[in-house]
């Protein structure tokens, strides 16, 4: 049986509209608006160049962080809308460990041919938790590191 735990589609293609848009006015405002009007503040010309990082930093964040965990009865499937997919065997992954440094982080440390390999994705992500617990019950070998035994 196949579950998927996602961001709410509307919100994260909204947001990136939102983000498209203002990138596209403030850079008609740096070129069309500014020269025209010579008598500007420093604060009036400065503001579209803060909302352009703003706005920037938002879109990168909804292209580039993880967008949807398809979990499978063998397979879990970490999605991302700019680059593609990771695709792990349920069976090859031997620890998940609770990194709380910068930002908190849940990094899956899993058997890749003869090489352990990891991959991070952000705590933040909607039923993190339920999707662990299903993870847990489909491998129950999967070793829980630090303070996430306690709170699966």
């Amino acid at each position: 049986m196949k579950e998927r735990f996602r961001f709410n589609p509307f919100l994260r293609f909204f947001t990136l509209f939102i983000g498209l848009v203002a990138i596209s006015y403030c850079v008609y405002i740096i070129i069309v608006v500014n020269p025209a009007s010579a008598n500007l503040s420093k604060m009036k010309m400065i503001l579209p160049y803060l909302v352009i990082v703003l706005a920037l930093n938002s879109v990168f964040r909804n292209f580039f962080t993880l967008n949807s965990i398809s979990l499978d009865d063998t397979v879990i499937v970490f999605n991302k809308l700019a680059f593609g997919s990771c695709r792990i065997e349920i069976s090859d992954i031997k620890q998940i460990k609770f990194m709380d440094k910068r930002m908190r982080l849940l990094q899956l440390t899993y058997s890749s041919g003869d090489k352990l390999q990891k991959y991070s994705f952000n705590l933040g992500f909607p039923a993190v938790l339920t999707a662990l617990t299903k993870l847990k019950e489909k491998n129950p070998e999967i070793e829980f590191v630090g303070d996430l035994d306690k709170m699966v």
